[in-house]
């Protein structure tokens, strides 16, 4: 049996049905059971238990049909696909590769209940939530930061001196600021660009003076960043960057959740190893 059959065996509609009606019964189930538990007729089921079978997707004793060990990883495989379907609005609108394969099948799991939004007021609200949550909490409890694909450094001090009224935009201050943030950078060559080309004297001066050079870091070979992530803490906002400007594609929002984190770090520190300080690009 090659490839083609095995997949031409569960491709119907009922064939799944019967796979996962069969996952979630270990003591294993005969023909008219099947097809009463999944209300269909006994001859089609037994069209899609024979193809299933020879496909060893499940396996015969006795009158009664099992799930086999291949069948449960093809299941699995499947509800894994069926979540990130769910997701397809975001990544698949990311070229192949943006995160690797490995990395995105570990974050799979734990996006189960995430809902996709496109709504630009509730992406500025959830954005204006966490900026009065960090800015509430900077000094009271550790803060850590870390933000992938941002495109703008102009941007960000910008929000800063629109949010954080008691900070002063000084290389000293905002030097203490990103301490206390334990603020991380990682964005792409266009970036690097922008602030080589910049005639802004003020963001000149702050990043020559601020240390954000050492906490921002530049990948010489991406272009530009098709998504962003912040993390702060528990937090994690993943949303697509489309046209010139940050935030305007569709998004979704994890909060509370150690195992999404670890896996958004793991994609953080995969990006990180192909990066370098921008203290070594200027």
């Amino acid at each position: 049996m090659d490839l083609n059959e095995i997949l031409n065996s569960y491709s119907n509609p009922i064939a799944i049905k019967i796979l996962k009606t069969h996952a979630k019964t270990p003591q294993g189930i005969n023909l008219s059971d099947t097809a009463n538990l999944i209300g269909e007729k006994i001859s089609t089921v037994k069209d899609h238990l024979k193809k299933l079978s020879d496909a060893r997707l499940l396996y015969k004793i006795n009158k009664r049909y099992y799930l086999s060990n291949f069948g449960s990883y093809i299941i699995d495989s499947l509800n894994d696909l069926e979540i990130l379907t769910k997701m397809s609005a975001i990544f698949g609108r990311l070229k192949a590769h943006s995160i690797p394969s490995r990395l995105l099948k570990k974050l799979v799991p734990f996006m189960k209940g995430i809902q996709i939004v496109s709504n630009q007021w509730q992406f500025m609200n959830i954005s204006n939530r966490l900026l009065k949550q960090i800015e509430s909490e900077l000094g009271k409890q550790p803060i850590e930061l870390k933000i992938l694909g941002w495109n703008s450094l102009a941007l960000g001090i910008e929000i800063i001196r629109n949010n954080f009224k008691t900070i002063s935009l000084d290389g000293d201050s905002l030097k203490k600021l990103l301490e206390e943030l334990n603020l991380t950078l990682i964005s792409d060559k266009t970036i690097l660009k922008d602030l080589k080309e910049s005639k802004n004297v003020e963001l000149n001066n702050i990043i020559k003076k601020s240390g954000i050079k050492e906490r921002f870091q530049i990948i010489d070979s991406i272009d530009r960043f098709s998504f962003s992530i912040v993390r702060y803490n528990k937090i994690i906002h993943f949303f697509l960057n489309e046209k010139e400007n940050i935030g305007l594609g569709p998004y979704f929002l994890i909060e509370n959740d150690e195992g999404a984190v670890k896996i958004i770090d793991k994609i953080f520190n995969h990006f990180a190893t192909l990066s370098k300080p921008l203290s070594n690009h200027l």
